[in-house]
C-alpha cells in the first residue's frame, strides 16, 4: 500500500518472518518491476549481512537465495 512505502514496515515485517520460519530462502521478483527487485536485494543484504546469492535473466534480477 502506498501509504506505508519508505516508512520500514515492509522491510521489519520480512525480516520478522524470515526469523519465524528458518530455513533455505529462495524470494522471486517479477522481472519488470525493478523496485521490488532492489527492495529485496537491500533487505535481505541487511538480513544476511550480505550471505546471499543472486539468479538474474536477461541482465534482471529475479531471485535471491539465503538461509534465515
Amino acid at each position: 500500500m502506498k501509504k506505508y512505502r519508505r516508512t520500514g514496515l515492509g522491510k521489519s515485517v520480512a525480516k520478522d518472518i524470515f526469523r519465524l520460519h528458518k530455513g533455505n530462502w529462495e524470494v522471486f521478483q517479477i522481472l519488470k518491476n525493478v523496485p521490488a527487485q532492489l527492495f529485496w536485494k537491500n533487505v535481505i543484504n541487511e538480513y544476511t549481512d550480505g550471505q546471499f546469492t543472486e539468479q538474474f535473466k536477461d541482465g534482471k534480477r529475479i531471485s535471491q537465495e539465503f538461509v534465515s
